[in-house]
């Protein structure tokens, strides 16, 4: 049995709710991000090192991922957004134990096994700007064993990356591994294997 973490989480990371499965079941443990209209002038950048992941929502997110995130039993999976004042719930966290960035193309290509997301979808995201590129992050994904409950709010949307949560939400929370130390350390060596 993996050991319990018991941390307080007050930051959250908005991903695809698709993304979020494939995290949640432990197919996934890798993340990207070129960064959105409202990152700033700095850019994006992974500043923080433990985050709940907030789930996005719009249909067409379905024909951007492969089929077994598209057609897979999609628990975070709504057609439409949250509108403000609508309860919803975050349980999943991650802990970021390796980022840095990829600024050639052939080195995304390296990683297609480890994430659900299109050629097509990276591809759009490592050409977008200058310089080209895309930033990644290996996260190690944990479950709460009681899920933070929130009210959505307008300073929620957007397109931005990070979200501050309320001060309401930090209190320390257990959490489970969703894969073992051994499953997560030969996925960490392979992927420091493919990206030598």
């Amino acid at each position: 049995m993996e050991e319990k973490l018991k941390k307080n989480v007050v930051m959250a990371f908005k991903e695809w709710s698709l993304i979020c499965d494939a995290l949640a079941d432990g197919s996934q443990s890798l993340i990207f991000r070129k960064g959105g209209i409202a990152e700033g002038r700095g850019g994006f950048s992974f500043d923080h090192h433990r985050f709940w992941f907030f789930p996005t929502q719009f249909h067409t997110q379905k024909n951007q991922v492969l089929p077994v995130a598209a057609n897979s039993d999609h628990s975070r999976f709504r057609e439409h957004s949250l509108q403000p004042g609508e309860g919803f719930e975050l349980d999943l966290m991650g802990e970021i134990t390796l980022k840095g960035i990829l600024d050639a193309w052939w080195k995304v290509e390296q990683l297609r096994s480890f994430h659900h997301w299109q050629d097509a979808v990276l591809k759009e995201r490592f050409e977008y700007g200058t310089p080209k590129g895309i930033q990644f992050a290996l996260v190690r994904v944990y479950r709460a064993d009681s899920p933070l409950q929130l009210i959505m709010e307008r300073s929620f949307g957007g397109c931005r990356s990070w979200i501050q949560l309320p001060e309401s939400s930090n209190t320390a929370r257990s959490f489970t591994p969703v894969l073992s130390d051994d499953e997560f350390c030969r996925l960490r060596g392979h992927l420091e294997t493919v990206l030598q």
